[in-house]
């Protein structure tokens, strides 16, 4: 069977998103929580008060992120600081990750001649896990709903790099200023991230470098581009940002954890990525199954994940591309990072990693490591009885854990969307209220009643004149 690559791509694609766009356009949050409540203050006060500067976009002395930030204050001046408007927006953001990594994807075995109904197949697969359903965190938070252009800016570089490594046209300066501007670009918008993804595929290069020696001078060449790109933009960032980061850093638990708890580490690092790909709370909680049994699978998930990447060197298969070896250094990288900056097993123990925030970083190395697995699997030599047996049932189930995650969403949302007329309420009622708990206000300790009292003066968000839950019965005074 022969199907136009476009449409091998855009099919499945359209499913998916459909499903994600409608599940994102219901359940999108109306009312702030979590990080929403800081960036009142950081964002809306200058704003309102008349004196905002350019360089306030990157005063979050946590994660600065300019783009929801400009989205944020877009929001309140537009729509009263609806903020799943801001949800609805950047959801689509998803959608050019997913395009992107098809695309990518196609590009990397089409020098095979694999049969259309294999191929879609395994873009199904890869993209049950870019459109998971495991956690309704990434659509319910606009913010997390834009973070979805990070994980893009990851894959779009990526491919460019590769097929720059690919060609053997004399396009490099043309490369390395594209290269250089999008990164410069991703680092300002994503400082974290744009730095995680720049570990992530020179640790690839070098690799490839070591290797390949013949391709030196051209891998040397992309790794300086890279530096320099991140010095460029770190130096434009001093210059905007008026605040020091606030990082909470403990190496020496980190390297006592790796020393003396290499066990311990590793169980901990495969649990959180195999949370990724299996629901931790469907299996443990509904199913009640002895959470031993989810430690073993993602144990010897985690045996596998590494087996692939290795394979991915050993068998040179970064020659039709080194994306999934990019994608899945890169979600260990953000492991670590979480590791480094949040949580250590020793203290918050080995299931400390399944946070429903992080899931789609988890899942950015999972996408690589089934487009891995299926390059391997692709270049057998027992071609035939893999595509007939293995990637038919890959993608079976990892279809059904999509459908029975959205299944369990579906009940979430249901539940979710039932509150937010109880919570808005409640905020409204209790404005004055010193002692108001609101949910996901981040610390227990954080007082928004000048938040709540701003965003009453201003007609924000829950005061907005159209808001979608109103309740006249309730006069704030």
């Amino acid at each position: 069977m022969k199907i136009n690559p476009k449409w091998i791509i855009v099919i499945p694609l359209i499913v998916f998103f459909i499903t994600t766009f409608y599940y994102t356009w219901v359940i999108a949050s109306p009312y702030l929580q979590a990080d929403d409540w800081r960036f009142v203050n950081i964002y809306l006060r200058p704003v309102y008060n008349g004196d905002f500067k350019i360089s306030d976009l990157w005063s979050d002395g946590v994660h600065p992120m300019p783009l929801y930030a400009t989205l944020f204050i877009w929001s309140s001046k537009y729509f009263h600081l609806q903020v799943n408007y801001i949800a609805r927006f950047s959801i689509f953001f998803q959608m050019f990750l997913g395009l992107t990594v098809g695309y990518s994807f196609l590009n990397s075995v089409k020098t095979n001649k694999i049969n259309s109904y294999f191929l879609i197949m395994a873009l199904i697969s890869i993209n049950t896990v870019i459109f998971s359903f495991i956690v309704h965190v990434p659509y319910a938070w606009p913010l997390m709903t834009t973070l979805f252009l990070s994980s893009f800016f990851t894959v779009f570089l990526s491919s460019i790099i590769d097929r720059y490594l690919k060609s053997q046209e004399n396009h490099g300066i043309k490369v390395f200023l594209i290269t250089g501007l999008i990164l410069i670009v991703f680092f300002l918008m994503f400082s974290d991230w744009a730095v995680i993804f720049s570990l992530s595929i020179i640790t690839v290069l070098s690799v490839i470098s070591l290797i390949e020696r013949k391709q030196l001078n051209k891998l040397l060449k992309v790794i300086f581009v890279l530096v320099l790109s991140l010095i460029i933009g770190g130096v434009i960032i001093s210059f905007l940002k008026e605040n020091s980061r606030n990082l909470h850093v403990d190496y020496t638990k980190l390297m006592a954890l790796i020393i003396d708890n290499p066990v311990l580490f590793f169980k901990t690092i495969s649990v959180g990525l195999f949370s990724g790909l299996v629901n931790y709370k469907w299996v443990v909680k509904t199913l009640e199954i002895n959470q031993l049994y989810y430690l073993f699978f993602s144990v010897v998930f985690m045996i596998a994940y590494v087996f692939v990447l290795l394979m991915f060197f050993m068998k040179k298969l970064y020659k039709k591309s080194l994306v999934p070896p990019v994608l899945m250094i890169y979600s260990l990288i953000f492991i670590l990072s979480v590791l480094v900056f949040r949580y250590n097993p020793v203290t918050n123990g080995e299931y400390c990693l399944i946070i429903p925030r992080y899931l789609q970083y988890y899942q950015v190395g999972l996408a690589g490591f089934f487009w891995g697995t299926y390059l391997l699997l692709f270049n057998t030599k027992s071609i035939k009885l893999v595509n007939k047996i293995i990637i038919p049932v890959i993608a079976i189930i990892l279809l059904f854990f999509w459908i029975n995650d959205f299944r369990l969403q579906l009940k979430t949302s249901g539940f979710l969307i039932s509150k937010y007329p109880e919570v808005s309420k409640n905020i409204r009622e209790r404005i004055n209220d010193e002692n108001i708990k609101v949910p996901w206000s981040i610390q227990s300790y954080m007082n928004v009643n000048s938040q709540l009292n701003f965003l009453k003066t201003n007609k924000l968000n829950i005061y907005a004149p159209n808001y979608p839950y109103p309740d006249t019965s309730v006069k704030v005074k």
